[in-house]
Order: structure tokens, then sequence, then C-alpha cells
């Protein structure tokens, strides 16, 4: 698990909103929560979470493997869903996600069907979360 740095980025106006990038392997189902763990302990309740990872594999669609197929989820859709769910049970009341996606998931070009097809998935994943009510998490 990486040491979470607080750094400041600017925010809207002339304030500074806290910010603690990092690069967690979420390759355990524990990792999201202890990432979350080890943030809340840092920095106190959480209002964001940002997804920002990616992986693309460059090969046709007829020469990915199964493997690669796996990795690319694992890395663009299976962590955020760890994460989006973490973040679910535990952002302050006004707490916003962001998915970072693509407009590859529309303009799919030829050697991007596996990154396009996780990106767009996370799209999906993405979509109850901005209509659900207060309170039904």
């Amino acid at each position: 698990m990486p040491t979470l740095r607080q750094t400041s980025l600017p925010a809207s106006g002339r304030r500074e909103a806290p910010c603690t990038p990092c690069r967690p392997t979420l390759a355990d189902p524990g990792a999201a929560r202890r990432l979350f763990d080890q943030a809340e302990n840092q920095l106190g309740p959480l209002d964001i979470l940002v997804n920002n990872a990616g992986v693309v594999a460059g090969d046709p669609i007829a020469d990915t493997t199964d493997e690669v197929f796996d990795a690319v989820l694992a890395v663009n859709l299976k962590s955020p869903f760890a994460l989006i769910r973490e973040a679910a049970r535990r952002l302050r009341e006004g707490g916003r996600v962001v998915n970072i996606s693509t407009l590859n998931t529309v303009l799919v070009g030829p050697r991007m069907a596996p990154y396009a097809s996780s990106k767009a998935a996370l799209d999906c994943l993405a979509a109850p979360i901005t209509r659900r009510r207060a309170g039904n998490r």
C-alpha cells in the first residue's frame, strides 16, 4: 500500500483543496477498504474519489488473448468498481465520484475494443451513482 501524500491543487476561485494522488494495487478484494482506511486516517472524512486508471491493449480483437482482455478489465473496470463501492459506503454526504472515461467508447478504433468496452462498462457503472437518491447508497 503506498503512503498517501497530501498536496494542494487549485480549486474553483482562489481556494485550494487538499488532494492526495495515489496508485493502489487493487488485485485483492480488501485493497479498496484499506486504501479508504488509510486515506481517512491521514486526511479525515473524504469528499471525492477520482478513478483515473486505464490500460490499453493494442492488438486487433482476433489477436487479443483472454489473459490480455481480463487484465484490461481488471484495471479499467474491476478496480474502479471496488473503489466506487467503497466510496458509496464512505464518502461524506454530498461526496462525488469522478470516473475518467474516453471518447473511444463511441469512436472505437480497430485496436481499441478491449479498452473501449471496459470504459463503456465503467460509464454504465457510474450511471446509478448519478441517479441515486440521498440515503440510498
